[in-house]
C-alpha cells in the first residue's frame, strides 16, 4: 500500500506547478533539500519516478500525470473536510462559509463582506476558493450556506441569483509588442513568459485547461504567490499574465488588453440551497442578511460589459 501524509501531496504539486524544486520549496515553507527528500522518498514509496528532470526543470512524467489527478482532488477533499469540521470545533459560534471562485474573492467580495462585518461584529465568515462547478456541489452538498460561481447552468437543488460581471483580461508591460493592440486572442500570450499565481489556483487550472484545448501546455516562467504580485512582475517586464479586469488598478504601470474567447466575460451568480428548512429559523435569517449584504452593490462602480477593466476595481 502507498503511503504518504498531505505534506508529500503539497510538495509533489508545488514542484508539478513550479517545474522547480527551488520555487516549490519557496511556497511551501520547506529548505529546497527538504523539499527534494520528500519528492525522492515519496517517488521510492511509489516505485516509480513521476518527473522527468532535466537542465530546465521537472517534468511530470506519464506516471506522475495519473499521481496529480488523484493528488489534486485528495487536496481538495481535505480542505473540504476541514470546511466541514469547523462549526463543530467552534461550537455555537455563529459561522457563515461562502464558497467562491478566485475573481469574486479578490474583486467583489472583500468591500461587501467588511460591510457585513461591521454591523455583525460577533459572525465569522470563512471564504473558500474552488472552481465554479466545484461551488456547485458543495453547496449542493450542504458543505457551504453561500456559493459565488461563474457556473452558468442549473442545478435542481438550488436557486441562482445574479450577483456581478467580470472579465479575465491579460496583463502586458506598457512596452510589450502586444500591449497597442487593445484585444487578442489568448493564444498570442502563450510565446512569451507567463506568471501565474499559485502555486494552488482555482482560476489558474481553469486558463491551463483553456490552453490545452488550443493544444498548448502553460508552464509558468514565474509563480508568484498573489495577484498583487503578478502586477508588479508585469510592470517589471518579467513576462505576461491573465487576471480579472477588477484587480488591475489604474495606478499600476501595466496594460490591460480585452480577450477574445467569450470565456473570459465572468457571469458571476450567487447560489444557495431552495430547501432550507432544516436549518434552524435564526441560522436562515442570518445568511438571508448575509445573502442581502453580498447582493447590495451600492456605492460600487458598475460593470461595463464591452470595457474590461471599467467599474470592476
Amino acid at each position: 500500500m502507498l503511503h504518504f501524509d498531505l505534506k508529500d501531496l503539497r510538495v509533489f504539486s508545488a514542484v508539478a506547478l513550479t517545474g522547480s524544486i527551488t520555487k516549490a520549496s519557496e511556497y511551501i515553507h520547506l529548505s529546497p533539500s527538504a523539499t527534494s527528500d520528500r519528492l525522492s522518498d515519496l517517488e521510492n514509496r511509489a516505485g516509480t519516478r513521476l518527473f522527468r528532470r532535466s537542465s530546465r526543470g521537472l517534468r511530470l512524467n506519464p506516471a506522475g500525470e495519473v499521481f496529480a489527478e488523484s493528488a489534486k482532488r485528495i487536496l481538495f477533499e481535505a480542505e473540504a473536510l476541514e470546511t466541514r469540521l469547523a462549526p463543530f470545533a467552534h461550537g455555537e459560534e455563529k459561522r457563515i462559509t461562502v464558497c467562491c471562485n478566485y475573481n469574486a474573492g479578490v474583486t467583489f467580495l472583500p468591500r461587501r463582506l467588511g460591510r457585513f462585518l461591521s454591523h455583525f461584529e460577533d459572525v465569522q465568515v470563512e471564504v473558500v476558493q474552488r472552481s465554479s462547478p466545484e461551488i456547485v456541489r458543495h453547496v449542493a452538498a450542504g458543505e457551504a450556506d453561500v456559493g459565488v460561481t461563474a457556473f452558468s447552468g442549473m442545478h435542481p437543488l438550488l436557486e441562482f441569483t445574479p450577483f456581478a460581471v467580470d472579465w479575465l483580461v491579460a496583463v502586458v508591460p506598457p512596452e510589450h509588442p502586444l500591449a497597442q493592440k487593445g484585444e487578442i486572442a489568448f493564444s498570442e500570450l502563450f510565446p512569451y513568459n507567463y506568471i501565474a499565481v499559485g502555486p494552488y489556483s482555482p482560476m489558474q487550472e481553469f486558463l491551463y485547461e483553456r490552453a490545452l484545448e488550443e493544444g498548448k501546455r502553460i508552464r509558468p516562467k514565474i509563480t508568484a504567490s498573489s495577484h498583487d504580485a503578478v502586477i508588479s512582475l508585469v510592470e517589471e517586464g518579467a513576462g505576461v499574465s491573465v487576471l480579472p479586469s477588477g484587480v488591475v488598478t489604474k495606478q499600476r504601470n501595466v496594460v490591460e488588453l480585452k480577450l477574445k474567447e467569450s470565456w473570459s466575460l465572468r457571469r458571476l451568480r450567487l447560489c444557495r440551497l431552495k430547501d432550507r428548512s432544516a436549518n434552524a429559523e435564526e441560522r436562515n435569517a442570518l445568511v438571508d442578511r448575509f445573502v442581502a449584504a453580498l447582493l447590495d452593490d451600492s456605492g460600487e462602480e458598475q460593470g461595463n460589459e464591452e470595457e474590461p477593466g471599467v467599474g470592476m476595481k
